[in-house]
């Protein structure tokens, strides 16, 4: 028994076998964590650098798409032109060939009109034209002279005096006096004053002139305005709204008035 004892001897011990199996196997487990996770990284990357190019090809495919659906669109309907032009009668074709053809000097002939219609207007607008001017001129004219008459200090004397126009005396005079906020009217009195009429404010002229003028006599009666220097406007609407009576003018200085409120 003895001898068997020390045979045996100590038992044998892996312990240092599996330490070393388990250290790999935790580095390998640990390698390929670390490999797994740097390719799921690099797909992210991949995905993320690629998406562009993705949104690109969508844009191109969409592109593609409306095109085609356009040459569909087209095809379809030069086929419905196809179809239609196959029913048609070629001597109906032919016939309104002809009724085109014959219109066409019909047409050629309004075109020419309305050319020489648009020359005609073209001459009568150009004429309106330099009348315009030739009036524009003669009113800067007017409105230079009367400012003169304006700035001239009248005699004493002929602070009343009522100008008639030369051919008138048998006409009676209306007396105006216009001035900022509108036209005075009267007539002469007995004693070589003034009798008043009516007021017309400068917002009502034409309204209200009209009125006034169609209730005088143009045969028997003329108007002759005094006109102050701010009053020059007021003056020469007047002036066109009663364009058909005669119509005679003389300065009025600010400081003078002849109706008196």
């Amino acid at each position: 028994m003895r001898r068997r004892d020390r045979q045996l001897g100590p038992p044998l011990s892996f312990f240092s076998f599996q330490d070393i199996i388990t250290c790999v196997t935790g580095i390998l487990v640990l390698i390929t964590l670390m490999l797994a996770l740097d390719l799921a990284t690099r797909k992210q990357l991949a995905e993320v650098k690629a998406a562009p190019d993705l949104q690109a090809q969508r844009g191109r495919l969409g592109h593609a798409r409306r095109e085609r659906d356009a040459l569909i669109a087209e095809v379809e309907s030069r086929t419905a032109s196809i179809n239609a032009a196959s029913r048609l009668n070629p001597a109906a074709v032919e016939d309104a060939i002809k009724r085109l053809a014959a219109q066409i000097p019909i047409f050629r002939a309004g075109i020419v009109g309305l050319a020489e219609d648009n020359a005609a207007a073209r001459r009568k607008k150009d004429e309106i034209d330099k009348q315009a001017d030739l009036l524009a001129q003669a009113r800067e004219d007017w409105k230079a002279k009367l400012q003169e008459a304006i700035r001239k200090p009248p005699p004493p004397a002929a602070a009343r005096r009522i100008r008639f126009l030369p051919g008138n005396a048998e006409k009676m005079a209306i007396i105006v006096e216009c001035r900022a906020e509108g036209l005075h009217f009267g007539t002469v009195a007995a004693d070589g004053g003034v009798e008043p009429l009516r007021f017309i404010a400068v917002n009502q002229l034409a309204r209200e002139l009209g009125r006034f003028a169609s209730t005088r006599n143009r045969q028997t009666e003329y108007f002759v305005f005094y006109v102050r220097p701010d009053a020059v406007e007021v003056f020469d609407t007047a002036h066109r709204l009663l364009s058909d009576f005669d119509v005679g003018w003389d300065a009025l200085p600010s400081e003078q008035e002849l109706f008196r409120e």
